[in-house]
Formats: structure tokens, C-alpha cells, sequence
């Protein structure tokens, strides 16, 4: 990927309201433009307290089924499907206001910030991306599953999704740089049938509870799948968002297996070390 890639933000604000993906509670967000190098940024308001959080990985914790944001005292809940739809139209610089401890969850899936993304349209600005290229293999994880990236001419992401063994079923799917962003934006959140108990006691999904992807152990689903990999491609959105953190153009490719959120942010981790250090 030689070409280079300029960044950019929104042509106008565009304000969505919903209800967060996990706490069911009512949210409303504003994506504004904002200029060359501030990256994104969210200005959360909870409960008469405000502060800006930056969506880099330094200001990452571990939500529940999901990646938050936090800085002083406040919580940003669920912030990688917003990401994801940034990642897939280009957007390196936009300021989010946000009323709410949570983004608003849609359908699970990331078409609610990837069509608004597309009603407020895109600005070309007038500085280049900085690009992280990898040029060594690297590994997180433990036996039971893992996350590698590895040299590539450009963004590519495979992800087995294997379910044993409480299941039976397995799902594999590739997205390279280049393909139909909407096939990722589409996907739905999912979960297990033998996960569903231990998510109902602890209070989550709430937004959701009707549309979310419930699979039984054969890889049956409760609704008709938008995409015979869809669950395997949310994966994959959801690891484009978290690799968002980094705050740079990132070259290179990724294999995850049965890998999530927090193997997401423990890589983006190490690549924020290469990056301080110089090292590719």
C-alpha cells in the first residue's frame, strides 16, 4: 500500500438517539467536524459532569461484551461499533458529543453510525494519514484462542470463529481493504444459547434483548442471518473498531481466533509499544 491516504472528517453534524446496546438506556450523540490531527474524540456528559475522552487505547477498559472508554470518573460504554463505522468510510477526525453512558446500540450491528456517517458525508482534509506498517509477526493470546498480525500490502482480517466445545459449529470469514464495507457494517451482535443465563443475571443486552443473534450449539440461529457468516464478520467489526485505538492508519494483516475484545486491546497494545519505539 504505497498510495497515500489522506485524512477525514465530517462535511456536517448528524445527531442520533437511541438506546445503549447493554443498559437499554436512552442516548443521544452528535458527530461534529473537527480538524486535521485531533483524531476522535468524545465529549461525554453524564449526570452533570462532563470531560473529553480520546478514543485511543491509553483511555481503553474492558466493558462488558465490549470496549469503553473512561477519564476521570466517567465511563463511555460500548464505543467500537461507532469506530468500526469510522474506520469503514475513512473518518480519522470528528468530535462526539455524547448524552449518555452508552452509544446508542441500533441493531446490534454498526449500519446506524455507518448510514449516519453517510448522511453527514465526508471531507477530504488536507494532511496524510500517519501509517503503522507491520513488518514482524505478532502474537496475543493463550492455547484456547489468539490473535496474530503479520505483514501485508494492505488491511486484511481473518477470523475463525469455532465454538467447541459447548458447540459443534464453526465459522471462518476474510475481509481484505477494498471489499464492501456494509457486509462488516451489517453484522449483529451474537452470543450463545448456553451464554444467555449468565448475560440475563448480569444485566446486559437490554437495548437489544429482540434483535440481538442468539446460536445453539449445531450454529442455528434465532433470526435469519443477514450473511451465512454474519456472527464471524461481527467479529471483525468489532476488531476494526477496537484496532481504531491505535490513532493510526495501520498496514498490515490480522488473524484472529476465537479471539474478542480483550485480545483486541492487549495487540493494540503492543502495537502503540512498536509504534513509541519505532519499531514495525
Amino acid at each position: 500500500m504505497n498510495e497515500e491516504v489522506w485524512q477525514r472528517t465530517v462535511a456536517t453534524p448528524v445527531t442520533l438517539e437511541g438506546r445503549g446496546l447493554h443498559t437499554g438506556e436512552r442516548v443521544s450523540m452528535t458527530i461534529l467536524p473537527s480538524g486535521e490531527d485531533t483524531g476522535i474524540v468524545f465529549r461525554v456528559v453524564q449526570n452533570s459532569r462532563e470531560t473529553r475522552i480520546p478514543a485511543r487505547i491509553e483511555y481503553a477498559v474492558l466493558g462488558p461484551r465490549s470496549t469503553a472508554l473512561a477519564k476521570e470518573g466517567i465511563v463511555l460504554q460500548t464505543v467500537e461499533h461507532f469506530l468500526a463505522a469510522c474506520w469503514g468510510w475513512g473518518i480519522t477526525n470528528t468530535e462526539v458529543w455524547v448524552e449518555g453512558v452508552e452509544l446508542p446500540g441500533g441493531d446490534g450491528s454498526a449500519l446506524i453510525f455507518f448510514e449516519a456517517l453517510a448522511r453527514a458525508g465526508m471531507v477530504t482534509q488536507n494532511k496524510p494519514c500517519l501509517t503503522f506498517p507491520i513488518r514482524h509477526v505478532i502474537r496475543v493470546g493463550d492455547t484456547e484462542r489468539g490473535l496474530f498480525a503479520f505483514p501485508a500490502d494492505n488491511v486484511q482480517v481473518f477470523y475463525l470463529l469455532d465454538a467447541t466445545p459447548r458447540g459443534t459449529f464453526f465459522r471462518g470469514v476474510q475481509f481484505r481493504e477494498g471489499d464492501d464495507f456494509v457486509r462488516l457494517a451489517q453484522a449483529r451482535t451474537f452470543a450463545f444459547e448456553w451464554e444467555i443465563s449468565d448475560i440475563l443475571k448480569g444485566g446486559l443486552g437490554l437495548g437489544i434483548r429482540d434483535e440481538a443473534l442468539v446460536f445453539d450449539r449445531w450454529g442455528q440461529s434465532n433470526h435469519p442471518l443477514r450473511d451465512p457468516q454474519e456472527a464471524a464478520c461481527h467479529k471483525i467489526l468489532d476488531f476494526l473498531g477496537d484496532l481504531m485505538l491505535l490513532g493510526l492508519r495501520v498496514q498490515g494483516g490480522f488473524l484472529g481466533i476465537r479471539s474478542g475484545h480483550k485480545l483486541n486491546q492487549q495487540m493494540v497494545e503492543l502495537l502503540q509499544r512498536e509504534v513509541k519505539n519505532g519499531q514495525g
